[in-house]
């Protein structure tokens, strides 16, 4: 199997116009091949080729995905939260990692403020036992150190992320350095698999594409997809910089994906760009 030659699929746009019709032309030809001695193993391999890019298509997958991601689990749990909690312990750093942690936190330890008020002015028109003044600061206190304690954990585990991405990143790429061969082979079984679909499913397939990526409602995904980026990183949640990023990033991909259309899924299969065209509007 290691010296089979897989080719791409390759697609011509025009074909030579001869006397006899293509139609009948490609009818007589495909009699003639069955009869060919050679065709039941001609299929037979064809069969064993694509059963076994399946299997590297699948197996592949686990490796590129679920290897990194166990991996660094692993190594968060073991190397990165310990050693993060020993140094945040020893060198007494601060609560909050940016501005946006603390307006949070200011924000809900107002919000409890304000119920505890709230609370009070209820119990003066009921029989209720009183929040005094005194166990109002103990409870504003107990909330205040339960906050801090929060937003401590956050911190660290924010750190401790961005440890585990960029050791993610680092096994991901070497598994794509390591494994080209079966990188093309799964490059190729997922080109053959779109290109196998109808012409109605692939065109269904686009449309979801653009409607979640650079669709009229995908600026609100974009924008709840940066803010748990920023969050997960420990970064602060700049609404400028998440509204320049939603109106730029949209914008090119959509500019990328219609000259992918009109460059190479035009020429490859027209009916799919009218069936799209059709369908989108």
């Amino acid at each position: 199997m290691k010296n089979w030659k897989l080719s791409t699929s390759s697609f011509i746009a025009f074909e030579k116009t001869g006397i006899i019709p293509r139609s009948i032309y490609k009818f007589f030809k495909k009699i003639l091949h069955q009869l060919d001695p050679l065709y039941e193993y001609e299929v037979l391999k064809n069969f064993r080729i694509s059963k076994y890019q399946t299997l590297v298509f699948f197996r592949y997958t686990f490796t590129i995905l679920f290897i990194p991601f166990l991996l660094c689990n692993v190594c968060k749990r073991i190397l990165f939260v310990p050693l993060i909690d020993r140094v945040w312990d020893q060198s007494h750093l601060r609560i909050f990692l940016n501005t946006t942690q603390e307006r949070r936190a200011y924000e809900e330890l107002q919000q409890y403020h304000n119920q505890l008020i709230f609370k009070k002015w209820i119990q003066r028109e009921s029989k209720e036992k009183k929040i005094t003044a005194l166990k109002h600061d103990a409870l504003l206190k107990k909330k205040s150190y339960q906050l801090a304690k929060k937003y401590i954990q956050e911190s660290k585990n924010a750190l401790a992320n961005i440890l585990t991405d960029i050791s993610a990143g680092i096994f991901f790429f070497t598994i794509l350095l390591r494994s080209r061969r079966q990188f093309l082979l799964f490059r190729s079984f997922i080109e053959e698999s779109f290109y196998g679909f109808s012409e109605t499913a692939r065109a269904f397939l686009i449309i979801i594409f653009t409607d979640v990526f650079v669709g009229f409602h995908s600026s609100h995904g974009w924008e709840v997809f940066l803010e748990f980026v920023l969050r997960h990183f420990g970064l602060p949640e700049n609404r400028d910089f998440i509204f320049t990023f939603v109106a730029t990033l949209p914008v090119i991909l959509d500019a990328i994906f219609k000259y992918w259309i009109f460059r190479y899924l035009n020429r490859f299969s027209p009916s799919t760009v009218a069936t799209y065209k059709t369908m989108n509007e």
